[in-house]
C-alpha cells in the first residue's frame, strides 16, 4: 500500500465499506486485483470522489488460470469422491468401494459464461473428453423469475451431466440459478460455481441436493461471505462431504496469480495518479531529478536519483534536472 492520502489496494477478503474508508482515511484511488468489484461499496466510493480500478480489461488477464484450472479441480473432486477418499484414508480406513466415482471423459459438461475464464475451462477440459462426452458453452446471461440459461449447442439443460458457471454478477445474473433452474437439470447432474454467489438460490440448491435430484454441487463461491455464510449449507456440507465441497474464495488464489494481479493493479494505479504537476491533466512525460551524492572534490562525481518523480504534459513538458552539491 502507497501513502494513504494518494492510493490503497484491497483484495477480495475485505469489504470496502464507509467504515473501512472512515479507517483508512482519505485517499484518490482504491485498487482491486481482481475483476469482480462486489465487496466494494462503489456508490460510497463515488460520493466520496474515490476512483475505483480492477484488472477488468487488462492484457494480464489472460495469463491468469487459477480460477479455470480450480474449476476443473472441483469438478474431478466431485465425480470422483477425491476429498472424501482422502479423509477416508486419514481416519484409518482403506476401503475403496464406498467411493466410485464417474468418468469425466463420458460426460457431458455445460459452461453457463463464456468468457475469459469459461472459455480457459472448456481448453482445460477438452483433453478429457473422448467417446459420448461433450463440452457445451453459453455466454446467455438471464435470470430470475424463472428464466434461465440453456446452452447454445444441441444440448438442452436437461442432459447436461454437469454445469459449470462463469457469469459476471449483475442485475441478471442474481439469482439465476433458482428452483426452476435446478429442476431442468438433468437428475443426478452435478453444479459448479466459480463466479460469485449471489448468482446461486441457496435454498434451492439445498433443496435439489436434499432431494436426490443432484448428485453433488462443488462452491468456491457463496452468499454472505463477508456477512456471515448460510448455516445450513456448511451443515450440509458436514453431514454430505460426498455431495457437496465448499472451499473458501481461492479460485485465483494461487501464488503465480496473486503476483501478476498485484503487479497489473499496481501499474494500473500509478498510470491513473500520473497527472501533470501544474495543469493536473494525464501526464505525457515523467522524470527523475539526481543530485550529486558527494561535493565536487576533483575527483569523480557521483550522483543518486532523487526519491520523487516529476510529470509534464504537452503543454507543460518538464526535463531532468542534476543538483549539484558545495
Amino acid at each position: 500500500m502507497g501513502s494513504v492520502s494518494e492510493y490503497a489496494v484491497v483484495g477480495l477478503s475485505r469489504r470496502v465499506d464507509s467504515e473501512y474508508l472512515d479507517m483508512i482515511g482519505p485517499v484518490k484511488v482504491i485498487g482491486c486485483p481482481a475483476t469482480g468489484l462486489d465487496h466494494i461499496d462503489l456508490a460510497e466510493c463515488g460520493r466520496r470522489g474515490i476512483k475505483v480500478l480492477s484488472l477488468r480489461d487488462t492484457d494480464v488477464l489472460p495469463r491468469i488460470t487459477a480460477t479455470a484450472e480450480h474449476t476443473v479441480g472441483l469438478i474431478l473432486s466431485l465425480v470422483r469422491k477425491i476429498p472424501v477418499a482422502a479423509n477416508h484414508v486419514r481416519g484409518g480406513g482403506w476401503d475403496r468401494t464406498q467411493f466410485m466415482g464417474r468418468e469425466l471423459s463420458e460426460m457431458v459438461v455445460g459452461i453457463i459464461g463464456y468468457g475469459r475464464i469459461g472459455s480457459m475451462v472448456s481448453e482445460m477440459l477438452a483433453p478429457f473428453i473422448r467417446g459420448q462426452g461433450a463440452i457445451e458453452a453459453t455466454s446467455t446471461r438471464l435470470g430470475g423469475n424463472g428464466d434461465f440459461p440453456e446452452p447454445a449447442g444441441i444440448f438442452s439443460l436437461s442432459e447436461l451431466d454437469i454445469v459449470t458457471m462463469h457469469v459476471d454478477l449483475n442485475d441478471t445474473s442474481r439469482g439465476m440459478c433458482n428452483a426452476a433452474f435446478f429442476a431442468a437439470m438433468k437428475p443426478g447432474a452435478y453444479f459448479v460455481n466459480t463466479s460469485r454467489g449471489q448468482v446461486v438460490d441457496e435454498a434451492a440448491l439445498l433443496a435439489s441436493l436434499r432431494s436426490g435430484h443432484l448428485a453433488g454441487a462443488a462452491l468456491d463461491v457463496v452468499c454472505g461471505e463477508y456477512d456471515g455464510i448460510n448455516q445450513e449449507l456448511l451443515a450440509y456440507a458436514n453431514e454430505h462431504p460426498d455431495r457437496l465441497i465448499i472451499t473458501p474464495h481461492i479460485g485465483g488464489y494461487a501464488k503465480e496469480a496473486i503476483e501478476l494481479a498485484e503487479a497489473a493493479i499496481e501499474k494500473r494505479i500509478q498510470e491513473e495518479l500520473r497527472v501533470c504537476d501544474t495543469c493536473g491533466k494525464p501526464a505525457t512525460t515523467v522524470v527523475r531529478d539526481a543530485v550529486e551524492s558527494e561535493p565536487n572534490n576533483g575527483y569523480r562525481r557521483t550522483f543518486c536519483p532523487c526519491p520523487h518523480l516529476r510529470y509534464g504534459c504537452a503543454d507543460h513538458p518538464v526535463y531532468p534536472r542534476i543538483f549539484e552539491r558545495g
